[in-house]
């Protein structure tokens, strides 16, 4: 699979930007889209009993439904739990003024819709964990769960919600404040903070802070040119943001990987944008326009709608998505409608293939920068060289576009930890892997400027970091807990940054001796991330056959590895590692990938008898297929009809020769021999019977993933012409994307991998360009030793693309990749390369 090729759009490639996004989905496009005019915009969709019951806000209204629908329970946990905070919350009897005959009519119909929604209304929830709170501080339990949970949907902004249960609820957070502590908070950090999963039920819906200062800087004097600089980290909405500069720009986005020029059309058509593409384009004439943007076209006598598009008239176009080698193309089109001042330049990704020394893709690179007329542009990637290495290319823009204003935008996201795991199976920090007291500053003072690290560090290592430096006193006075945070206010500001930011803050103050104390103690106690065993117990357990053991040191032949059982952790992904990939698809990211694929086709412990029936079967329905497709062929020369299924069926017995009757009757017959394709559950990772085979406590863990590949795609994939390893892995739910120009391959694989039917991905480390689909775990290969620190980053950027509070990893071969990530590369190609295509 060639990601970065640059040629036409396919039929499937324009059929999959009409799949219409989801309700979810939309809603945050519409914030996106609206929030240029005004970034501080938040939307909130929790549902409050106002809504619910559609009456006019009012204060009796509010005191009316407080005692229709709350009261009651309100006074049954006022005397089951009540305490001091009780005297606070007072109830002022007034008279309810009487209720317009509208409203009573439409609280009537409420009543049922109440009791359907009753878990999704915002008071009632609040009520439930107030409940749960007050019950747990009653019986002196843990209760911070409740009121962390409680303080983040206080949060929320949603118009209209019951006065008497906010007031209630502010006592009561009031209250239990003063009973916990931030060293409580920490102690259960990891169930609060990360795997909570109500934490996030009612919040706002708003910008990214980089959304927002991109679309400020954007906004600022409109005729001078500007270059912004934009680093935002991956699964932030930065692909996104060109739908809110839209709404004053026409924009021009150039994306290097088609996947995500393509998911930015998906997106933009679902909230009715205009959009155009210039994929494979010599000349303006290979544009085409979406059917949206179309202003000059013929009408379909069949169905009523746009049938043939003038492509040449593209005055409509708001957002023109192109590949690099059709930038110039796409340009001088849009300046034939625009004035250059309209129009921005988003560049998606621009540092792809500038971490190789030469690329067929470098001279395409220049020419556009040479050729660009366009003042205003947009540089945006996950990893983009920061500004005082990229002068020269800064320089040469001032010069050709005088007055420019140029700016960076930065942004990191600590809202997922997506820790980096080591080879032997930890969770790499800095304070467990620095070897001495010098590389331990230098990596804290490299994660202080570059603080999207933080998003890879385990919390939960983090936190017993600090819960140990805190009980062994070994801290400097700044960064003491309660000198550096507030008891009772800073509770409110508690979240995965500030805690990571305080681990900073604690390593930089510490001293030398302090840090040897704690990394000897935490070290003694380390274990394994992905491990349902006591760690002393784990060797033993993972039993691997002299097959796999064979097959790993092919695989890793270059370090001459013994004990694969001691040095190996976690690369078994089809048996007795399957366990820990769990919530969603995994993705391995290597340079040899057939050897890789043969790998996992052989240690997937299939037994021979089974293999060599499934490689029979294969090998039978092969031949069978070429039987047939001959038998089709001649057919179709004979008959001068198409070859699809339907063409066949349409066309009666009638006017065919007896020969043409008789091959259609032999393709009938020989499709009804094909051997049907399938392995026992047992062979097919994390199903029932694998885990109950393979997992070290041999018990089901409900999160571990499982492929779901039908009938239907084993047998087209079957059908193909393809390696024998390929069709085996898709078995167990595998899919391989190599360079081996199959598209229909690669095309049902990609299409597999959105659909999240996949267990595991394995592909090539360009393929981080290339897609946008969500992947919880990845493993990086240890033959992509060439890889830089930036491109190392963007390929950690695949992983945690999912919801808040599942599992995510990111798995190394090679425990040096990690620690490049920590320091400044002594030459950093991306910036040498960009200085020297982006001039003229």
């Amino acid at each position: 699979m060639d990601i970065l090729k640059q040629n036409k759009l396919s039929r499937s490639e324009w059929e999959s930007i009409e799949i219409p996004v989801s309700d979810e989905e939309k809603k945050i496009l519409s914030l996106i889209r609206n929030g240029y005019m005004n970034i501080n915009q938040k939307d909130n969709y929790t549902l409050n009993i106002l809504k619910v019951t559609k009456i006019e806000a009012s204060k009796e209204s509010d005191l009316f439904l407080y005692k229709k629908y709350f009261k009651t329970e309100v006074d049954k946990m006022i005397e089951k739990y009540g305490g001091e905070w009780t005297e606070k919350f007072k109830i002022k009897e007034t008279s309810i003024k009487k209720l317009k005959s509208a409203d009573n009519i439409r609280i009537q119909n409420a009543d049922t819709l109440i009791l359907q929604l009753h878990d999704r209304i915002y008071e009632f929830l609040l009520l439930k964990y107030l409940l749960l709170m007050c019950k747990a501080l009653k019986k002196k339990k843990p209760f911070e769960i409740y009121l962390y949970t409680l303080i983040q949907w206080r949060k929320a902004t949603i118009l209209h919600t019951n006065a008497y249960i906010l007031d209630l609820t502010d006592i009561l957070l009031s209250y239990a404040k003063t009973q916990s502590s931030i060293m409580r908070l920490l102690e259960n950090g990891v169930s609060i903070l990360e795997k909570n999963p109500e934490l996030f039920k009612c919040e706002d819906i708003s910008l990214f802070s980089h959304q927002k200062e991109l679309f400020s800087l954007a906004k600022m004097e409109r005729n001078r040119p500007k270059l912004l600089l934009y680093t935002a980290p991956t699964g932030t909405g930065k692909t996104l943001s060109p739908l809110g500069l839209s709404e004053q720009y026409k924009i021009i986005f150039v994306c290097v990987a088609r996947h995500v020029g393509l998911a930015l059309a998906k997106s933009a058509i679902s909230i009715e944008k205009k959009v155009a593409f210039a994929f494979g384009c010599e000349t303006a004439s290979d544009i085409r326009l979406h059917y949206f943007s179309a202003i000059d076209y013929e009408i379909n006598r069949r169905s009523g709608g746009i049938g043939k598009v003038d492509n040449s008239n593209g005055r409509n176009v708001e957002i023109m998505i192109c590949d690099v080698q059709s930038y110039v193309s796409a340009m001088h089109y849009m300046l034939a409608f625009h004035d250059q001042n309209e129009l921005l330049l988003y560049w998606d990704e621009p540092t792809i293939t500038l971490d190789y020394e030469t690329h067929p893709l470098h001279k395409i690179i220049h020419k556009n920068w040479s050729e660009n007329k366009i003042p205003n542009v947009v540089l945006s990637s996950a990893t983009l060289p920061k500004e005082d290495q990229v002068q020269e290319m800064i320089q040469n823009f001032r010069i050709r576009f005088d007055n420019a204003l140029i700016r960076t935008i930065t942004s990191y996201d600590c809202r997922k930890s997506i820790p980096m795991i080591t080879k032997e199976g930890y969770c790499f920090l800095p304070h467990l892997y620095c070897d001495t007291w010098v590389q331990l500053q230098q990596y804290v003072s490299f994660c202080q400027t570059n603080k999207t690290l933080l998003r890879y560090f385990d919390l939960q290592c983090v936190l017993d970091f600090l819960i140990m430096t805190e009980q062994k006193k070994v801290h400097g006075n700044k960064t003491q807990l309660n000198h550096y945070f507030d008891e009772v206010n800073d509770m409110d500001k508690m979240n995965m940054e500030t805690i990571k930011i305080y681990y900073l803050d604690v390593l930089q103050n510490m001293t030398e001796i302090g840090w040897e104390l704690v990394k000897s103690v935490l070290k003694a106690k380390e274990s394994p991330k992905f491990s349902c065993l006591d760690p002393l117990k784990r060797v033993s357990s993972f039993q691997v056959t002299p097959t796999q053991t064979q097959f790993v040191s092919n695989l890793h032949r270059s370090q001459s590895e013994n004990n694969i059982e001691q040095k190996e952790q976690g690369i078994l992904l089809t048996t007795v590692d399957a366990y820990t990939l769990t919530d969603g698809p995994s993705i391995y990211l290597a340079e040899n990938i057939e050897e890789l694929a043969s790998f996992y086709a052989n240690v997937s412990n299939i037994s021979d008898t089974v293999l060599q029936k499934l490689v029979g079967d294969i090998v039978f329905n092969e031949k069978l297929q070429k039987q047939i497709e001959l038998l089709e062929t001649e057919f179709n020369n004979r008959t001068k009809m198409k070859s699809n299924e339907e063409d066949t069926k349409t066309r009666h017995k009638e006017g065919l020769t007896e020969h043409c009757l008789a091959l259609r009757e032999n393709i009938e017959l020989l499709n009804t021999q094909f051997n049907l394709i399938s392995l026992e559950k047992k062979y097919i990772p994390n199903t029932p019977p694998h885990q109950l085979l393979w997992t070290p406590d041999k018990q089901l863990h409900p999160n571990a993933f499982m492929s779901n590949i039908d009938d239907k795609t084993v047998k087209q994939i079957m059908e193909m012409e393809l390696p024998r390893s390929f069709k085996i892995l898709i078995l167990l739910g595998i899919g391989v994307l190599i360079k081996k120009n199959i598209p229909e391959y690669e095309e049902l694989v990609k299409k597999l991998a959105e659909e999240q039917k996949l267990f595991l991905i394995l592909t090539s480390s360009d393929y981080i360009y290339g897609t946008n689909y969500q992947f919880c775990h990845g493993l990086i290969g240890q033959d992509l030793q060439n890889m830089t620190a930036h491109k190392t980053l963007q390929a950690m950027g695949r992983m945690g693309r999912n919801k808040h509070q599942q599992e995510y990893s990111v798995r190394f071969r090679d425990n040096d990749m990690i620690h490049r990530l920590f320091s400044i590369p002594d030459e950093n190609r991306e910036a040498i390369n960009m200085n020297s295509l982006f001039n003229v």
